[in-house]
């Protein structure tokens, strides 16, 4: 038999016959009690303290001894021994039990010859042959049962193994066929020689028409990417979470991750590949579901932010229109409420916009560059220099920051909110101070922007990233409360994390982190 259909038998869903156990057995230990010339022969297995019921041939009451003995000291020199026991005369040992002798006495029994079956050094169970004349046992006979307890040790030993592989095989078929992942293996050439039930779902056929089949057939893309991947395993030997596109003869398009390693025979020069398959196509049409989704309601935001624009301004000009002609005219409450119009106004502009701001993040220009992070600071820093002298704002720093790969008109956004905000939440802070830094963790460069300001209490640190949600709960908080869920959306874009440290009069701590390597 080839070793390829070795492995097939082996690995194959359609069970391999293994003979009968006790049938097996029952054949074996008659042959050997005809061969030893004895009335009756068993075999009982050492488990612990007991003696199984194994295997009786020859007794005219078989059911009757099919039980378990317990280990007494009698057997246990005798499972101890190195030769066999030998009892001519079975009603006179002293050794047997009373209730022992009257069973042996029933079935005619009168001689015995007991062998220790072992493997090595270690006692497997006892054979035991049963006489009715005591003259039977002789030197010759007790040679011969001395082989055949060797020869039953080495069928015993082996038939072991032959259960163990048994129950590998079974174990291997039900782990295969139960993992998530499709399982196949090949040959060098792509020659299918198992492929689990997983893998027929993939390929929308059953097992048996993958068997035996090339891997290749089943890829009817013009790029051939099943037979490229398998070139590239050979040379790299082996293959790590490759996503791959095919379609099949069915005109369905897939995508697939594909991991191969690569299986060496220890005996023989085959090299076979275990083909690791998750099915992707299911993941990525939702995820194009839900980019469609954030797309339309990115565009339905935009338009209603812009169409809102119009009518504000008017409303806008109205107003100081109002103030300008007829201000004087009014009393102290119409010129209050004429002023709260028109600052609430202001706030609804100022939130439009952001919103056109926040609808733009995922159309806008992603291009990608090394940038500067030191020179991107600082020109941030620039821009808020006003702010700074008025508040007389000390500013730390650090002296110098890594080049990274970035968005760089998103990420100066980023860094603008935040250093908008610890100005803007300085409260009434006597020795105001702002610190930019970073520092490396792992995969991920992460930056900082900390403040001495008045903090931000625990229950509101989770609301402070979503839309609309102000970094204080006062009337006349600034701000439309739309840069920091602007700035997650941007770090998210990056592949990055934002998150905030913080207590109440004690500052915040803004932490952000930019991978080393960002690959869109």
């Amino acid at each position: 038999m080839s070793k390829d259909k070795i492995i097939r038998l082996f690995l194959q869903n359609n069970d391999v016959p293994l003979f009968n156990q006790r049938d097996f057995w029952d054949k074996i230990i008659a042959v050997l009690c005809d061969a030893a010339k004895a009335k009756a022969c068993s075999l009982r297995l050492l488990e612990g303290q007991e003696l199984t019921e194994g295997v009786v041939v020859g007794y005219q009451d078989i059911a009757s001894r099919q039980h378990r003995i317990p280990i007494d000291n009698f057997l246990r020199k005798m499972t101890e021994a190195s030769t066999p026991t030998v009892i001519k005369d079975l009603s006179a040992d002293p050794r047997i039990p009373p209730q022992r002798k009257k069973r042996y006495r029933k079935e005619g029994f009168h001689s015995y010859i007991a062998v220790p079956v072992t493997a090595g050094d270690h006692c497997l169970g006892i054979l035991s042959f049963y006489y009715a004349k005591s003259e039977a046992v002789n030197t010759n006979r007790i040679r011969l049962v001395q082989a055949l307890a060797s020869l039953i040790g080495y069928l015993i030993h082996n038939s072991v193994f032959y259960e163990d592989v048994a129950q590998l095989r079974e174990l291997t078929r039900s782990v295969l066929e139960n993992a998530t992942d499709a399982i196949l293996l090949t040959d060098e050439l792509g020659l299918i020689l198992y492929a689990s039930s997983q893998t027929a779902r993939i390929f929308h056929t059953r097992p048996q028409r993958l068997i035996g089949q090339y891997i290749f057939k089943f890829d009817a893309s013009s790029t051939h990417s099943l037979e490229s991947l398998l070139k590239m395993a050979k040379r790299r030997k082996g293959i790590r979470h490759s996503e791959l596109s095919i379609e099949i003869k069915n005109g369905q398009k897939l995508s697939l991750d594909i991991s191969i390693m690569v299986l060496r025979h220890h005996l023989e020069s085959s090299i076979y590949y275990l083909w690791t398959i998750h099915d992707l196509t299911s993941l990525h049409s939702a995820q194009q579901a839900v980019q469609k989704k954030r797309a339309e309601m990115e565009n339905f935001v935009y338009t209603i932010s812009h169409d809102l624009k119009s009518p504000l301004i008017s409303i806008q000009g109205y107003v100081s229109l109002l103030n300008d002609e007829y201000g004087e005219k009014l009393d102290e409450d119409g010129r209050h409420y004429l002023t709260r119009l028109e600052k609430n106004v202001s706030i609804m502009r100022r939130m439009i916009q952001d919103l056109l701001e926040l609808s733009r993040v995922g159309s806008m220009d992603r291009a990608m560059q090394v940038v500067n992070i030191s020179n991107l600071v600082r020109q941030t820093l620039d821009e808020f220099r006003y702010q700074i002298d008025q508040n007389r704002v000390e500013i730390l720093v650090a002296k110098r920051f890594p080049r990274v790969v970035c968005n760089r008109k998103t990420i100066k956004l980023v860094f603008s909110n935040l250093i908008s905000n610890a100005i803007k939440f300085m409260g009434e802070q006597k020795n105001p101070r702002i610190e930019i830094g970073w520092k490396q963790n792992g995969n991920f460069y992460q930056f900082y922007v900390r403040d001495n300001g008045i903090g931000i209490a625990k229950e509101k640190q989770e609301r402070i990233f979503n839309i609309f949600s102000h970094l204080q709960d006062l009337e006349n908080a600034e701000g439309s409360g739309i840069g920091l869920a602007l700035t997650k959306k941007i770090i998210e874009q990056h592949s990055g994390q934002i998150w905030v440290n913080s207590e109440p009069g004690k500052g915040a701590s803004f932490y952000f982190s930019l991978p080393k390597t960002l690959v869109f």
